[in-house]
């Protein structure tokens, strides 16, 4: 019968051992020493056109060489900016999924308040960037006139200037802040805010006097329609300019 070599197999395991604590060592020291980059991702989950707001971003450390190609860097890029797919916390923010900066007031238009109630607002259901068209009833023996179309909510606010919608506690953390749910705001709507085309001004201040404002909420995926819609209509103008002026140039008699 032959004989167990414990010593040789002793050295072995010892061996093993080493090895495997030096690879446990040099594995630990090469994840803490890495080279790593700064990233912006969402804090949260954010819902397909939605407003993002400054908290709903923050920097995310991730291996160097980890950042999307096409991805948002600057939270200022981001933010007032509607995206149109649903955003997952910690994930990068893709630029060609975010819209123009919607509570922008652009040429031609304006920014114009109105009295509202809790049924005007779609029972308290608007937000910023909302897309609404603007129905005044004169009284209640009138049906509702349609007197704005394709108006963007820019703030909804209480008889004391307060917002009126869900708010978020900002927490700051790596230069942005994080956020936390609180309490709905209970006060009820008395103004909403909105950015209309010029055109549309001379019949909203009507609804100071008299009248009641009722704003009906439309689908969102107009957002992007009624930017081409506008693009169209200020190309239209300028081409009957450009033939108005034409025709009266042909029309002048010439000087003898």
């Amino acid at each position: 019968m032959r004989r167990i070599n414990w010593p040789l197999i002793i050295t072995i395991i010892l061996g093993l051992g080493v090895f495997a604590g030096a690879s446990w060592y040099v594995f630990q020291y090469s994840i803490k020493n890495r080279p790593v980059e700064k990233v912006l991702v969402a804090t949260r989950d954010i819902p397909a056109y939605q407003v993002i707001g400054d908290d709903d971003l923050q920097y995310r450390t991730i291996p160097a060489g980890g950042a999307e190609p096409g991805s948002v860097l600057d939270p200022n890029y981001a933010i007032n900016k509607m995206t149109t797919v649903s955003l997952y916390a910690n994930r990068q923010i893709p630029k060609q999924t975010l819209t123009e900066d919607i509570l922008v007031i652009r040429p031609g238009e304006r920014a114009i308040a109105v009295n509202v109630d809790i049924v005007g607002t779609v029972g308290n259901n608007l937000q910023p960037g909302d897309l609404v068209d603007v129905y005044w009833v004169p009284s209640k023996d009138f049906p509702g006139y349609n007197i704005a179309q394709q108006a963007r909510i820019l703030k909804i606010e209480d008889q004391n200037g307060n917002p009126v919608m869900l708010g978020r506690q900002e927490q700051q953390s790596g230069g942005l802040a994080q956020a936390t749910e609180l309490k709905p705001n209970n006060s009820l709507p008395a103004v909403a805010v909105l950015i209309v085309k010029n055109e549309y001004v001379p019949e909203i201040t009507r609804t100071v006097v008299e009248g009641t404002v009722v704003l009906a909420k439309k689908n969102p995926t107009d957002i992007s329609s009624s930017h081409k819609e506008s693009n169209k209509t200020g190309e239209t103008k300028d081409e009957v300019n450009n033939n108005s002026l034409s025709t009266t140039e042909k029309g002048q008699p010439s000087e003898q």
